[in-house]
């Protein structure tokens, strides 16, 4: 048991990777300023990325789409190894799993808090019936995907973001396709992005993913060696925040 040459940055890339892979919603938003996050409570400003205009100078300070996002949120983690040292010195060894694990849960924190935040903020609410079968399904993607495009113009990048169920149930179905872009698998159901989300059993979301900011750290890791027991101790915190620059780009239907 030794934790002398504990190195906390190997160790956090690592686990902000991994959280970052695990993470489902908060991967079809912007990531935002995770090198800027310390502390709670930290600010970062975040500006649109939307289609560049050229306009009469002097320009109107109304068009000037941007929010400061909050860190708000933090998760605390804890985990045990036998030897801290010894995993650094084997490529993390031991402590590969607990990082995978931690990272697991870590990402289901983060997107539980995505999630809540957009329906707070979404600029267009509104109600439909459940869908039963995948036809039922793919009828409502297309709905969905129509009024967001009504409501915020056409120059928009949208994912549909439905309960798990639904994509599971449209697997099998010739409407569904699975693309591969860079190092991603991106679902589509009939020509439209989709991702599943187990976050999402009552609703859905439509979001333009370039006005969704998410930022999220491992802001702290430390070892230490608890008073009882012969493992050493690691334990840290993992800190995130959402914003939404322009509401009326994020859409939220609740099921009836």
């Amino acid at each position: 048991m030794s934790i002398q040459h504990f190195v906390p940055a190997i160790w956090q890339n690592a686990l902000e990777e991994s959280v970052r892979q695990k993470q489902v919603i908060a991967n079809r938003v912007r990531s935002i300023g995770a090198d800027l996050i310390s502390n709670f409570g930290d600010q970062v400003l975040v500006h649109s990325l939307d289609k560049i205009h050229v306009k009469p100078y002097p320009p109107d300070d109304t068009d000037d789409h941007s929010v400061v996002l909050t860190v708000d949120h933090g998760a605390y983690f804890n985990f045990f190894v036998p030897d801290v040292d010894r995993s650094q010195r084997e490529n993390y060894g031991s402590i590969k799993k607990h990082l995978e694990n931690s990272a697991e849960r870590l990402a289901i924190e983060g997107d539980h808090y995505l999630v809540q935040k957009l329906c707070e903020k979404a600029g267009t609410k509104i109600t439909m019936n459940r869908p039963t079968n995948a036809d039922q399904i793919c009828d409502f993607i297309i709905k969905f995907f129509a009024e967001v495009v009504n409501k915020a113009g056409k120059d928009i990048d949208i994912s549909v973001c439905i309960p798990a169920e639904f994509e599971a149930c449209l697997v099998h179905d010739s409407r569904f396709s699975i693309k591969n872009i860079g190092n991603e698998s991106l679902a589509y159901c009939c020509g439209i992005q989709i991702t599943g989300s187990w976050d999402l059993t009552d609703k859905a979301l439509a979001i333009d993913n370039k006005t969704v900011a998410y930022a999220g750290k491992v802001a702290r890791l430390t070892a230490y060696c608890p008073e009882k027991g012969f493992s050493d101790g690691v334990k840290g915190l993992y800190l995130f925040g959402a914003d939404v620059i322009e509401p009326k780009k994020v859409c939220v239907c609740e099921f009836i």
